[in-house]
């Protein structure tokens, strides 16, 4: 019986020292996991949109998921201040789950798309990752149908990988243009509101044309 207490405590000495170094190891390794996986996304936004000259963060704008498609980070791509498109890091189920970067243009145009990581069978839905497949995607209508053989050519082999990124595309492109159109129609009432009134033209009282003896009769009015 002391054998047994004594090999549970032994047992749940190891557990907390080892529960505590891995503690212990995810708090230092976080701020560099985190500052990577930043300076990454940096890069990817820049790749899909390289006009832009600004990203600004709109995630707590949008809604968090729709049809099973997760938004996990979305930008507005700003050239000199003004929105001209939008950059949406989305996440949803594929054979297993992939995650995409789709930016849309304001005129509802793909400007390009990248799957920057997906835990599908390598050899099969991982081809998503090669741009053989993710260059159809540019130049396409948001209003586009992303399914394979009607609108995109589908990875041999792996047709669930492609619907389930064309999913997440068109989800993607659904909820961009939501934004995109809501934020344009605030833009327009704002221009409407600061805009300056007409100010109303009053006319000159026109002048009554006066006679030569009618002017001699005034003035004798006057001197009286």
């Amino acid at each position: 019986m002391k054998n047994i207490i004594k090999l549970g405590l032994i047992l749940a000495a190891f557990t907390t020292i080892s529960c505590t170094a891995l503690s212990v190891v995810y708090i230092m390794t976080k701020p560099v996991i985190e500052k990577h996986a930043a300076e990454k996304l940096a890069e990817n936004l820049r790749v899909v949109y390289p006009d832009a000259e600004e990203f600004r963060d709109i995630t707590d704008e949008f809604p968090g998921s729709v049809n099973g498609t997760t938004f996990t980070t979305v930008y507005l791509a700003e050239i000199s201040g003004i929105p001209e498109g939008i950059v949406i890091e989305a996440q949803g189920p594929t054979y297993d789950k992939s995650t995409v970067l789709t930016a849309l243009t304001k005129e509802g145009i793909i400007l390009n798309m990248r799957v920057t990581s997906t835990s599908d069978t390598v050899s099969l839905g991982g081809k998503a990752m090669n741009p053989e497949f993710y260059t159809q995607f540019s130049g396409m209508s948001a209003s586009s149908s992303f399914t394979a053989g009607k609108g995109i050519v589908a990875i041999s082999g792996a047709t669930i990988t492609t619907n389930g990124i064309g999913a997440i595309v068109k989800d993607s492109c659904n909820e961009g243009m939501k934004y995109l159109s809501a934020l344009k129609t605030e833009e327009s009432m704002e221009i409407l509101q600061t805009e300056p009134e007409e100010e109303e033209i009053i006319p000159a009282p026109e002048e009554t044309a006066v006679s030569p003896g009618q002017e001699t009769s005034i003035q004798a009015e006057i001197g009286r």
